[in-house]
């Protein structure tokens, strides 16, 4: 466990990501990691650009070593979920937006990915961005590509929930 836990420690965290977390969390939205990896290395991902939730699949440690079994997050698969894929990105949002969405004021999803695994989530998102794209089909119609997240900031429209 430990290993695990000092890899996701190392993971490179891209400028201006805390900056950007900190901007959306003061205009009240909740922000969180998506992750079709491990729920370890998620969490501290989120503590580390200080998000509010992490959402991954749960890799089982006996006595702190890895037994090699996943288990799948359940938000990945919905009743009414992605017509493509039984268990995607895209179903969390729709878990988020059937249990948390109704507390924003102005229904505001803002989604960011890199991959074709994130690309269901960026079709369902109000905002969808990418940054560095490591697919061509990631520059689709819709998604706004981004060099860095200080772009981001300056691209979330001035929602204010408190208003």
């Amino acid at each position: 466990r430990s290993q695990f836990e000092e890899v996701a420690k190392q993971i490179p965290i891209r400028d201006g990501v805390i900056q950007t977390v900190n901007i959306l969390r003061r205009r009240g939205y909740k922000v969180g990691v998506v992750s079709d990896s491990y729920f370890v290395a998620a969490e501290i991902m989120r503590r580390r650009i200080f998000a509010d939730f992490a959402l991954a699949h749960t890799l089982m440690f006996e006595r702190n070593i890895c037994q090699g079994n996943v288990s799948i997050n359940h938000a990945f698969y919905h009743g009414d979920g992605c017509p493509e894929h039984n268990q995607c990105k895209s179903n969390v949002l729709r878990h988020i937006i059937e249990q948390e969405l109704a507390l924003a004021k102005n229904g505001t999803v803002i989604a960011v990915g890199d991959n074709l695994n994130d690309l269901c989530l960026l079709k369902l998102a109000s905002q969808a961005y990418t940054i560095e794209p490591k697919h061509p089909n990631m520059r689709q119609a819709g998604i706004t590509e981004i060099s860095h997240f200080d772009e981001l900031a300056q691209q979330i429209d001035t929602y204010d929930p408190y208003l």
